[in-house]
Parts: C-alpha cells; structure tokens; sequence
C-alpha cells in the first residue's frame, strides 16, 4: 500500500468513527490490530506499529497470516480502493470532507477494516 493509500484509509477510519458511524465502524483500527497482533509479532516484530510499514509487512506475508488477519487487510483494501475512487479529486485537503459527505456508502465496504 502506497503512503498516499494508507493515508487515506486510516484518514477514512477516522473521519467514520467521527462522523457518526456505528460501532463496527469506531472499533475498525483495532480490529485490524487485534485480529493481526499475532502474526505482526510472528512475522513483522521488527516493524514498528505507527511506522506506516506494518500493513506493508503483513502483505509480504499475506500467504501465511491467520484468517482473520486476511480478512482484515481484505476489508482495508477494499475500503482503500472505494475512497480512491469516490475521493480521487478531493486531494489531501479536503479528503475528510469527501469521506464524511460518503459515509453511508463507505459504511458497508469499510465497517469491518
């Protein structure tokens, strides 16, 4: 996942679990962390969570990673690609908005992320 990509994830997490989206929504960044905190510390101990690597790192190891890890970073890259697409002129600058004016479409493809 690109830097650009990731950023707009985690910016579209958060702007979601701001902007009023329910429980599975709020709760998506730690479901990623918790469903991949075995497999970061089997396969990715030496990346620093925060460093913007780690998602990078379970990818490398996508073949070996528990199933709900999978399905975790399946459900990032899903959401990642439909903010591309209904977000791809917002910019960095009004990426935000953009999320929040999406919400209820991104709801069902990034709840679980």
């Amino acid at each position: 996942m690109t830097p650009i990509a990731r950023s707009w994830a985690l910016l579209m997490l958060a702007t979601l679990a701001f902007a009023g989206a329910g429980p599975a929504q709020a709760r998506s960044g730690p479901a990623l962390f918790s469903a991949c905190r075995a497999d970061h510390q089997t396969f990715c101990a030496s990346v620093k969570p925060g460093s913007g690597g780690v998602v990078d790192c379970l990818r490398q190891h996508e073949a070996e990673l528990q199933p709900a890890c999978k399905a975790q970073l399946g459900t990032l890259s899903r959401c990642s690609e439909q903010v591309r697409q209904l977000c791809a002129g917002a910019g960095q600058a009004g990426l935000r908005e953009c999320v929040k004016s999406h919400a209820a479409q991104l709801r069902p493809v990034c709840g679980g992320a």
